[in-house]
């Protein structure tokens, strides 16, 4: 006969109830003395390793008093709980009406208690081992989900309208000269219109450049930027480039005379490229130099015979 128990296993929240009527939870590792009642309660589970070595697993709603050596030697039944007890045990959650065996109906039932049989009550099943592993019927297919591969399109098709993109176009705002270029008289501005050809739904970014031709870094101000990047806002439809010009006092041919350069637009996004350079024409506005003979002291050139006048 097993006079005490040890908890192997606990899930939920299960009460011992001692013969004092004090109740505590059960922890993996308890013992359970003999005289102490245990209730799994709606939703607990434990697990026993009883003292003469048998296993047993008791689940919710259920109870279970460890024997008392000093008794009668068969297994208590729910009716040896004393009233103490049976409060505890109510207080703890557990149902009342699993704490008492069924009333006996007939000679059959006249057996050890907790034996079972006809008209009797029910008996504690003994199990080596149990095991608390479910397969959930979700009513749903959990296969593996269907895929394809994944088709990135490129950045530039990103901001494409559905309609098709506008086309982005560089010009001069004011061109002259036979090429048509924009022009500036040294000390101001080439300006330049960066346009589309229509609205445009997204933003509109493009890099623009200029490179030298016959001008010179030095026709330009000191710490000039020869690049930069733009964006044009979604529904605007240009954007005025202005390159500035450096008035030096070099006579690179006077007025009339021209140095050049060309800005174009590069790595445009959301848009289509058009003319994509446009040539910059700068004047030289130097008159042309004046050579004079001065005299040396106003007395005219002098020199000793024989020297050099």
């Amino acid at each position: 006969m097993a006079t005490s128990a040890k908890v192997t296993q606990v899930v939920g929240q299960v009460v011992v109830v001692t013969p004092s009527g004090e109740k505590r939870l059960l922890v993996e590792g308890d013992r359970v003395m003999a005289g102490e009642q245990v209730f799994t309660g709606e939703q607990g589970s434990v697990t026993l390793q009883l003292s003469d070595g048998r296993e047993l697993d008791l689940g919710r709603d259920s109870s279970f008093l460890v024997a008392d050596d000093t008794g009668s030697g068969s297994a208590a039944s729910p009716q040896d709980i004393d009233v103490a007890a049976i409060q505890a045990a109510i207080a703890a959650g557990v149902d009342p009406t699993q704490l008492l065996e069924a009333t006996a109906a007939g000679p059959a039932a006249a057996g050890a208690a907790g034996a079972g049989g006809q008209g009797g009550g029910h008996s504690f099943v003994l199990l080596d081992r149990l095991d608390l592993r479910v397969t959930p019927d979700v009513g749903l297919d959990t296969g593996p989900l269907a895929s394809a591969p994944l088709e990135i399109p490129n950045e530039e098709d990103l901001f494409l309208p559905e309609d098709g993109a506008p086309v982005i176009s560089i010009t001069p705002v004011e061109p002259g000269g036979d090429i048509g270029g924009a022009q500036a008289v040294e000390g101001g501005t080439l300006d330049f219109l960066v346009s589309l050809s229509a609205p445009s739904e997204v933003p509109v970014t493009f890099t623009w450049t200029v490179t030298l031709g016959s001008a010179s870094a030095s026709d330009l101000p000191g710490g000039a930027v020869l690049t930069g990047t733009v964006t044009i806002p979604a529904g605007d439809t240009s954007y005025v480039l202005s390159i500035p010009t450096f008035d030096d006092d070099v006579f690179e041919g006077g007025p009339g005379t021209f140095e050049d350069l060309v800005v174009s637009i590069t790595d445009v996004v959301a848009a289509a490229p058009g003319d994509v350079s446009a040539v910059g024409l700068i004047e030289d506005n130097e008159g042309t130099p004046v050579v004079n003979l001065d005299d040396v002291q106003g007395v005219g050139a002098q020199v000793v015979e024989g020297g050099d006048l």
